[in-house]
């Protein structure tokens, strides 16, 4: 419904429609679920049946809303129904037989984990653009996606290590700002979308293409208080021409090298171009790497002021190669 709203104005947020968002917000509400009440099947009962109540009531408020001030999304706004009860109930209840034997106290899981100097590996939700705090606010997820979201979310009071991890490109799902994009009709793009099976994974939806933005990537690794980066997909730019990045936002009239906090007024400013590189065979080790590629990379480990960790070539694993 929010979604139809923007969208009549024209500003559609461009998300998956799957209520993340609304599930979120009804935590802050005090009215989420949480996993252990799988367990007892009375009060997930009684509980469900107050959500659905106060569902109720906010859809139809919103539903006169919206036709009220946009008579012409009735047909629209009437499509959406709200689930019957008892079918919810019951997918929940056949999940809960499942999932409820396999709960644990995952905060006292993991800071014994910890007690014992074992590897914990946390890797966050989506990308740190989405990051609803951080993030290209209104257009991000609803949920945090950074480095504070993987200690909250565990339980855990530290991270020794932090790894960023980025493409050789940037894309994107949805609206919201993304400066270096690729114009519409832009080949480049759609060849890159195609070599990268870039496409949403859970709508499906192409991706949106750009050359990598290292303005927008040593933000993210400021605030996630990035140790080393790893470039995926460097393979998808082998014959590329024109190779770049962007290095520069145009902003009021000014360029800038770092993020403003009104992002959605910025466009893509200044770009650094390369000779293209190509690969007759996937290189082994860094030194196999074409030179061209590698001063691609290694002008990206300097803007980011970051250690190149790895750098990918395939999605199989005997493809990623450290940097020696």
């Amino acid at each position: 419904l929010f979604e139809l709203a923007r969208s009549a104005r024209g500003e559609p947020i461009g998300t998956t429609k799957s209520a993340i968002g609304p599930t979120y917000g009804f935590r802050a509400m005090r009215l989420a679920f949480e996993m252990k009440e799988l367990r007892r099947a009375e009060k997930f009962r009684e509980k469900l049946e107050e959500a659905a109540w106060l569902q109720e009531g906010i859809i139809a408020g919103l539903k006169s809303a919206i036709i009220q001030k946009h008579p012409g999304l009735s047909e629209e706004v009437s499509k959406v129904l709200i689930p019957d009860l008892d079918l919810v109930y019951l997918k929940y209840r056949e999940a809960a037989e499942i999932i409820a034997p396999r709960l644990i106290d995952s905060v006292r899981f993991l800071h014994g984990a910890c007690d014992q100097n074992k590897r914990i590996l946390i890797e966050p939700t989506q990308g740190f653009g989405l990051d609803n705090l951080h993030g290209t606010y209104p257009y991000l997820t609803g949920t945090p996606t950074g480095r504070g979201a993987m200690l909250e979310g565990a339980g855990l009071n530290r991270i020794d290590y932090m790894i960023g991890i980025t493409k050789a490109y940037a894309t994107r799902v949805g609206g919201g700002p993304f400066p270096t994009e690729f114009d519409k009709n832009d080949s480049l793009g759609a060849l890159i979308r195609e070599r990268g099976r870039e496409f949403g994974t859970v709508s499906g939806r192409p991706r949106r293409i750009g050359p990598r933005d290292l303005v927008y990537e040593r933000y993210a690794c400021e605030v996630n208080d990035v140790d080393v980066h790893i470039v995926t997909k460097a393979d998808i730019l082998d014959g590329i021409l024109p190779l770049a990045v962007g290095t520069k936002y145009l902003h009021r009239g000014s360029m800038i090298d770092y993020v403003p906090s009104d992002i959605n007024e910025m466009t893509f400013g200044l770009r650094r171009v390369f000779e293209s590189y190509h690969h007759k065979i996937p290189p082994k080790t860094y030194s196999e790497i074409h030179p061209n590629c590698r001063e691609f990379l290694e002008f990206g480990e300097e803007f980011l002021g970051r250690d190149l960790l790895a750098v990918s070539f395939s999605p199989d694993r005997d493809v990623v190669i450290l940097k020696e």
